[in-house]
């Protein structure tokens, strides 16, 4: 009898959440829904402090209902699954054995082992699928001035230069180039963005931008789109010639992928930047964002629509003051959109005509979506929860959870409640902020109160879970903790966030002070003897 009381009384205990406990979590990469839309295959990521390394197999869940289901067990990091046409096979990108870096393997879901169907001295990137499932395109890089025809000599004369370059004791950089590096990586000038078309039965490469001298993007990524005749890729690239002194500036450009190396550019108007290119379901135009601003100044991301018959390029969502984070096309002409919204990401349908129509998810951040014969798949995440995988539920509507890597660990959680409050702040704005209390919170008692300032500067505090700069792993050993979406942040419209161009801390210094005043205001028990503020990155120097 004392053990059956005894266990529920267990079970209740909850306890404060540790920086330990942001490493225990099960991170879940962006999905990819099968093409009769009833599966979705992703990545897991976990990782060993120990090791102090990460490793990323592949699930999948169907959407039926069903637990998901471990598809592979390489103790290695594997990401962006890629369905083929027919649904038999699944392209990945995972780093086993002997491979130096990121390298492509196809899974036969029928049964048997991945293979490896590209040798590449150089990490690849974005597998996509030619129609005709004979075939994936991919992004990498090679050393141009050794690059040659890609023979295996070629290939080999890479991978021995950059074997060299690992092992060599000098670690100094000399460059004439402006864009040398991107946050943690270097961008070498002696190597160029490719896109590569590799055959699956002959496992032969077929270099698609050859000539191609710098990266495509400051981040060295590739984004691209598989035209849906399979006789062409669309691709976003950064048109300026190095050494890049200019402005950068993104087009659009159309590939073959006969290997001819010809390209056409579909955006050469603006100076500004033409990116995530999707082709429409009926092939007839290609989807994008654009920014027309060259610098970056909190200008928000609408979506444009190129006609491939006409030529013409046409604004979509002007009338709309959201900037675009993703955006997914579907058969009717509809999209399913995310956008920043009052310190949310929800997901949204645009319809053909650029009009928004009412949200769907509301509250939270909605990431990863991907959508096929009339379903839709996304991550999920709140302040108080990782992502997980939902999907909307056909009969009603509501998003549904898919899987729940990580209930158990949260449930062993004290967190402390999360309130969003306004304020006004300078010029009379209305200014939004986030409030986290830590764990048994009394009113009773005295707390210090700790100011969070966000980078960016145009970025958003959002309803989301974060690894970097976790709210709750702040308020955990007793503190208040606040965020305050000031003047500059997005989310808010656009003049809002363009609001501080030429005086970065004027606004956004008297909102932080405004907020501050505010809170002490409504919770007397805040200690104005121990207050503290905290901040990288723009938030830094605010």
């Amino acid at each position: 009898g004392l053990l059956a009381l005894a266990l529920p009384l267990a079970a209740q205990v909850k306890r404060p959440i540790t920086p330990q406990d942001l490493w225990a979590m099960k991170r879940l990469g962006a999905p990819a829904l099968s093409p009769e839309g009833t599966r979705a295959v992703f990545s897991v990521q976990e990782w060993s402090v120990e090791k102090s390394k990460a490793t990323a197999n592949l699930w999948m869940v169907d959407l039926g209902g069903g637990a998901p289901r471990r598809l592979t067990t390489a103790q290695a990091s594997e990401s962006a699954p890629a369905w083929s046409p027919d649904g038999t096979q699944i392209a990945f990108l995972s780093k086993r054995g002997e491979d130096e870096s990121a390298s492509l393997y196809v899974l036969p879901l029928a049964g048997g082992e991945a293979r490896k169907v590209l040798d590449w001295p150089f990490p690849v990137s974005a597998p996509r699928w030619l129609p005709d499932g004979k075939g994936l395109v991919v992004g990498t890089v090679v050393m141009p001035e050794l690059a040659g025809t890609l023979s295996k000599a070629d290939l080999a004369a890479m991978g021995k230069e950059a074997k060299r370059r690992r092992d060599s004791k000098m670690t100094a950089k000399v460059t004439e180039h402006r864009q040398y590096r991107y946050f943690d990586h270097w961008l070498p000038e002696d190597q160029a963005s490719r896109l590569l078309k590799v055959d699956l039965a002959t496992q032969a490469v077929t270099d698609l931008t050859p000539g191609w001298k710098g990266f495509f993007s400051v981040t060295g990524e590739a984004a691209f789109d598989v035209r849906p005749d399979g006789r062409s890729v669309v691709l976003a690239a950064n048109t300026t010639p190095a050494p890049y002194r200019a402005f950068l500036n993104t087009d659009l450009l159309l590939i073959p992928t006969d290997g001819s190396g010809g390209m056409k550019n579909l955006t050469p108007e603006n100076p500004a930047h033409d990116g995530s290119p999707r082709s429409t379901p009926d092939g007839k135009g290609i989807l994008y964002t654009r920014l027309a601003i060259r610098y970056y100044c909190g200008e928000f991301a609408k979506l444009w629509r190129h006609d491939l018959a006409t030529g013409r390029n046409t604004p979509l969502t002007q009338g709309l003051d959201r900037g675009i984070e993703s955006f997914e096309p579907l058969a009717d002409g509809t999209l399913w959109v995310t956008a920043e919204d009052q310190g949310h990401v929800p997901l949204f349908r645009v319809n053909a005509g650029g009009q928004a129509l009412p949200a769907v998810v509301t509250r939270g951040t909605v990431t990863g979506v991907d959508a096929k014969a009339g379903r839709v798949v996304f991550l999920h995440d709140t302040t108080d929860r990782p992502s997980e995988l939902f999907t909307l539920d056909p009969a009603t509507g509501e998003a549904r959870p898919l899987t729940h890597f990580n209930d158990a660990k949260v449930a062993e959680l004290a967190l402390g409640k999360v309130e969003s409050y306004t304020f006004t702040g300078a010029k009379g704005a209305r200014v939004q902020g986030w409030l986290i209390f830590p764990p048994a919170y009394d009113p009773a008692k005295p707390y210090p109160l700790v100011q969070a300032m966000h980078g960016g500067p145009h970025t958003m505090v959002r309803d989301s879970w974060s690894y970097r700069w976790n709210s709750h792993v702040f308020a955990a050993p007793g503190y208040v903790v606040t965020w305050v979406n000031r003047h500059g942040s997005t989310g808010f419209g656009e003049a809002y966030s363009r609001s501080i161009q030429n005086q970065w801390g004027d606004m956004p210094f008297e909102d932080i002070m405004r907020g501050t005043d505010h809170l002490l205001k409504l919770h007397p028990n805040l200690d104005r003897s121990r207050m503290a503020a905290i901040g990288a990155s723009y938030g830094g120097y605010m």
